[in-house]
């Protein structure tokens, strides 16, 4: 076990990375205490989300937990987990402005799938049936605690079709808008897409 000291403070998804490896017991941004102040921000969201699901991170094992940086260079990651096969992505901007880089942590206990981030779109295909991936639940959770918030689910999951942890002002589609995520912790199940 190790304490992670003087990490790039703009690279918050490192934050999770941390988290989510076997030897890390902490983590700490070099220079926090000159951040910017839309910095701080970020990184104490990414601190109460760590926060929030650090009792699930200790009771998983490593491949149940994993973290991610979505990019420009790297404009998704594929992750296997369970009987799951995911494909997460940035956040999409419906009207066009340009997209934000995401990142996140998702793990599994075994039930339920919990996804905490930011930017982020994740769509899932069920690895036996390659069907896609619906969903039959998706909670957003509080910070610290983890407890239910509210229940997302018709244009906030893509009638079904996708988990997604938006920007801090997400876009609507035209007219109409799309409640972001306000904890960037959410819980989900899946089923796979009937024929």
């Amino acid at each position: 076990m190790q304490f992670i000291p003087e990490m790039r403070q703009d690279l918050t998804g490192q934050l999770f990375r941390a988290a989510a490896g076997a030897v890390s017991i902490g983590m700490a941004p070099f220079g926090i205490d000159s951040a910017p102040e839309d910095l701080l921000e970020t990184i104490a969201r990414v601190y109460r989300q760590i926060g929030a699901v650090a009792p699930l991170l200790s009771a998983r094992p490593a491949h149940e937990r994993r973290a991610f940086d979505v990019t420009a260079d790297q404009p998704h990651v594929d992750i296997d987990m369970g009987e799951w096969a995911f494909t997460i992505e940035r956040d999409f901007d419906p009207q066009g402005e340009g997209q934000d880089d995401g990142y996140g942590l998702l793990l599994y206990d075994g039930e339920r799938f919990v996804l905490a981030g930011y930017g982020v779109v994740l769509h899932a295909r069920h690895r036996a049936s390659t069907r896609p991936g619906w969903v039959m639940s998706c909670t957003e959770l509080s910070t610290p605690d983890v407890t239910p918030v509210r229940e997302l689910n018709g244009d906030e999951t893509g009638g079904g079709t996708h988990i997604r942890i938006t920007r801090d002002a997400p876009p609507g589609f035209g007219p109409i808008p799309i409640a972001g995520s306000r904890t960037g912790v959410l819980s989900f199940t899946l089923y796979p897409r009937p024929v």
